[in-house]
């Protein structure tokens, strides 16, 4: 099981599926997916499929985001599309990070701006390997990138 993806259906829905919905099983459940963010309030089973099937898709082009942020919406605006304030890849390894990891994050950025408000998104890069030269450098030149490193996590700024 994944952090993101669709949420695994019991036995019994999957014995009631259409042929489309089918494709939800096509990929590694998640403990939560983009329906919970985007159409939780929506009562129609189509709506979260539509959901579970293009965080499927998104996951087709090779982009995988460990940490999302969303800004809080009021109940006037739980139709418009959300405001996507982090996403950021989380790495446990002994390998430093470096611009390949961000330009990722940039790719995931550019492909959910159809669905969120990406203005103020920020990039973060979580890493216990730490982070390349050059990866240090982009991030002080650029405010939307955000490096967290272990000492950061647990120490704060």
């Amino acid at each position: 099981m994944s952090l993101v993806g669709p949420r695994p259906p019991l036995v019994t829905e999957v014995a009631e599926y259409d042929i489309w919905p089918r494709r939800r099983l096509s990929t590694k459940p998640g403990i939560t997916g983009l329906w919970q963010v985007e159409a939780r309030h929506e009562p129609e089973f189509d709506r979260w499929v539509e959901r579970d099937l293009a965080c499927i898709d998104a996951g087709r082009s090779r982009v995988e985001i460990d940490v999302i942020a969303l800004e809080a919406r009021s109940d006037e605006a739980a139709g418009a599309n959300p405001t996507l304030l982090l996403i950021g890849e989380a790495k446990s390894g002994p390998d430093p990070r470096g611009t390949p990891d961000l330009h990722r994050l940039e790719r995931a950025r550019e492909l959910l701006a159809g669905r969120a408000r990406v203005e103020r998104t920020r990039l973060a890069i979580f890493a216990a390997g730490g982070f390349t030269a050059d990866l240090q450098a982009e991030a002080t030149r650029r405010s939307d990138v955000v490096l967290v490193d272990l000492e950061r996590l647990y120490a704060g700024d």
